[in-house]
Formats: C-alpha cells, sequence, structure tokens
C-alpha cells in the first residue's frame, strides 16, 4: 500500500442563514368627485436576518460573523413607506365649443408623493489596540468591532448640530469582551419625493390625436442623503456627507406624440 502524505488541514466550509420577514399592506382609492380621484398605498415591513455578509475561511473567530451575534435587521429593510397619488380633469371649457373647448378643455393634472423611511446601518468601532492591528475583541481575527450602548442615552436623543445620530449614545467596550450593540441598528435618511404631471389629448381628427404630456420629478428639489458615517473612531461619525446615487435632483420633461 502506498504511503499517505499528510496535508496541512482540513476545511470545512458551510453556507446557511435565517430570515425572518413580517409584510403588511393597506390601499385605499376613492372617486372623491367628479373628475377628481385619489388614492394612498402604506406598506409595512420588517425583515429580520443573520446573513448579513458573505463568510470564508476562519469566519467562526469573527464576533461580526456569528450568526447568533449578528441577527438584527437585514441590509434591504425599508420599514415603512407611503406612496399617495391624485388625478383631477380641470373643469375648464365644459360650456365652450369648437375650438375654444378644444384648447381649454380636457386637461388632467396628476400628483404623486412619495415617503419612505431609509436603509439601515450599523454602528461600529475600528479602534485598535496599542501597538496591535487587532480590534478591541482581540481574537486576531476581527479587522473591527461593535461598541457598548450607554445607559440613559438614546441615538436619536440628544444630538449635536450638524449630526444625524448622537455618538455619545456609544462607548468603547472593554478588551475581549464583544460590544452589545446590533448590527444594522439605525435607520438612515428618510426619502420623500413629489412628482406633477399635466397632460392632454388634442383631437385634430377623427383617427389623428395629439398628445401632450409634461412632468416634473421631485418638483420640490428635496435631496435624499445617503447613511451617515457610523464608525465612533472615526472624524465623521453622525455626518451626512452625500446623496444617494438612486435618486436625483429635479428633472422636467415633455412630450408630443401623434396618435393615429
Amino acid at each position: 500500500m502506498s504511503n499517505i502524505t499528510p496535508t496541512a488541514g482540513i476545511v470545512m466550509t458551510s453556507s446557511e442563514a435565517v430570515q425572518v420577514f413580517n409584510a403588511a399592506e393597506f390601499k385605499y382609492t376613492r372617486q372623491v368627485s367628479k373628475g377628481l380621484s385619489a388614492s394612498i398605498n402604506y406598506t409595512f415591513m420588517h425583515d429580520m436576518s443573520d446573513n448579513m455578509s458573505e463568510g470564508g475561511e476562519n469566519d467562526y473567530e469573527d464576533l461580526l460573523r456569528i450568526r447568533q451575534y449578528d441577527y438584527g435587521n437585514d441590509e434591504n429593510e425599508i420599514r415603512s413607506r407611503i406612496a399617495g397619488g391624485v388625478s383631477y380633469t380641470l373643469p375648464f371649457g365644459k360650456t365652450s365649443h369648437g375650438l375654444a373647448r378644444e384648447a381649454i378643455g380636457g386637461w388632467q393634472l396628476n400628483a404623486l408623493g412619495r415617503w419612505q423611511t431609509g436603509g439601515v446601518f450599523s454602528v461600529s468601532n475600528s479602534a485598535r489596540l496599542p501597538g496591535l492591528e487587532t480590534a478591541y475583541i482581540n481574537n486576531g481575527i476581527s479587522g473591527s468591532d461593535r461598541p457598548d450602548m450607554v445607559a440613559g442615552q438614546g441615538p436619536f436623543s440628544n444630538v449635536p448640530a450638524g449630526l444625524f445620530f448622537n455618538p455619545a449614545a456609544y462607548t468603547q467596550h472593554a478588551i475581549g469582551v464583544q460590544g452589545d450593540t446590533r448590527g444594522n441598528a439605525l435607520h438612515g435618511p428618510h426619502y420623500r419625493s413629489l412628482d406633477l404631471g399635466l397632460n392632454k389629448e388634442f383631437q385634430i381628427y377623427e383617427r389623428l390625436a395629439l398628445r401632450f404630456r409634461a412632468e416634473v420629478f421631485n418638483i420640490t428639489n428635496t435631496p435624499t442623503f445617503s447613511n451617515p458615517g457610523g464608525d465612533i473612531n472615526s472624524g465623521s461619525v453622525g455626518q451626512l456627507n452625500g446623496t444617494l446615487g438612486t435618486t436625483n435632483p429635479r428633472q422636467i420633461q415633455g412630450s408630443l406624440k401623434f396618435v393615429f
């Protein structure tokens, strides 16, 4: 029998996670009066997970990837979302005739408003042990860890001017002990926008019409900020320094379309 050459070790990996998702949706639509209709929609979502980051070799030594410790709000959670719309046919030109009726009658105004809670983010601590490149948990693996909550302090109470949350609600945890702050415990800045639209169809002939449409997106030009810095060991902790790339400033567009 041939000799078996020993190896340096055996690596075992697994891929598993727990996710608990709860949601509810409510919708109300009403024809308020002739030419005026409105609708509103509310969605609630609470998504909990222990799969906040992909793992790898030796992750059992990294507290931020231990499932029981890492269980918290999922990174894709949007807790609440409200959307409402109004459509109104303007009451002009009803008693007019001919070209006057065609010019000033039949205009429709639409409005759509949206509001939702911000995305989640974690408060962390990147402080290193003196003279070592390891976090205060001191396990040789973790590059950062989470701080302790301060008794009697809340992250959104006594917030200093210019900051999104109160860094004083967190403190350095003891060496060799994990902090008690949960992952993805805070929600970032809210998102809100208002869009307006105006449209009308001009009937030129029996089978030929001209459709006009004008739209203004984010008419209030409201910015949507990205999540603040969450590292209590950083000078930018709590600061809002950017906007979400998925949102846009005010945009205006119009179109004319022949229909035949």
